[in-house]
């Protein structure tokens, strides 16, 4: 979805890549995006960000097998407080938002490491606020997955409650695109303004 229907709506990004951005996967799990954007982006520089220890584990394992160590690092870190010393063009969320335990802090730990001109991305399903929405195929299939994040301690968001948390966490206002196979994406672009809005506000 990310490289057939989120990266046609942000070309600029795209350009990002191609010319050997940096990027910054929060929450990236065994590391398999990782990998899949460094194949298709050769000049990109890839961090990942994961707290739980096995995906740690699988996630350096797969990039050493995919002999990518010098372009992708893993680090065991807590998310709301990751910190790093070089900003990132892309900071991406990839159908996780909804599953951390401090999704405010999160987000604002993770638009501390955009760059100016640079963009934080969320990928994620949303569940449907309308009734005719939730009596379709798809509808149904997002409040049956609904179930089981229930059952596990977290539960997924309608697109309003993705719009709050980046009001919530100090960012810009999200800009919202819903892809042609369901899923919706969420970014807000760092400006110079919007730097030193947040830096303030964090700061306090």
């Amino acid at each position: 979805m990310f490289f057939q229907e989120g990266l046609a709506t942000m070309p600029t990004l795209t350009q990002h890549l191609a010319d050997g951005g940096r990027v910054l996967d929060v929450a990236c799990g065994g590391g398999r995006w990782l990998v899949a954007v460094a194949r298709r982006f050769p000049n990109t520089h890839l961090v990942g960000v994961e707290f739980e220890p096995d995906s740690v584990d699988r996630a350096r394992r797969l990039v050493t097998e995919s002999e990518l160590e010098r372009r992708i690092r893993i680090d065991a870190h807590e998310i709301p407080t990751m910190a790093f010393d070089q900003p990132f063009d892309l900071v991406y969320f990839q159908d996780v938002l909804h599953e951390l335990p401090d999704p405010v802090r999160s987000l604002r730990a993770a638009w501390q490491a955009v760059a100016p001109g640079g963009r934080l991305v969320v990928l994620d399903w949303c569940l449907p606020t309308h009734p005719d929405e939730a009596r379709t195929l798809h509808g149904e299939l997002l409040w049956g997955t609904n179930l089981d994040e229930l059952y596990q301690g977290t539960r997924l968001l309608a697109a309003d409650e993705f719009v709050a948390l980046f009001e919530r966490a100090g960012l810009p206002a999200a800009t919202s695109v819903e892809l042609p196979s369901g899923a919706s994406i969420f970014y807000a672009e760092r400006t110079a303004d919007s730097a030193s809005a947040i830096d303030t506000d964090l700061s306090r």
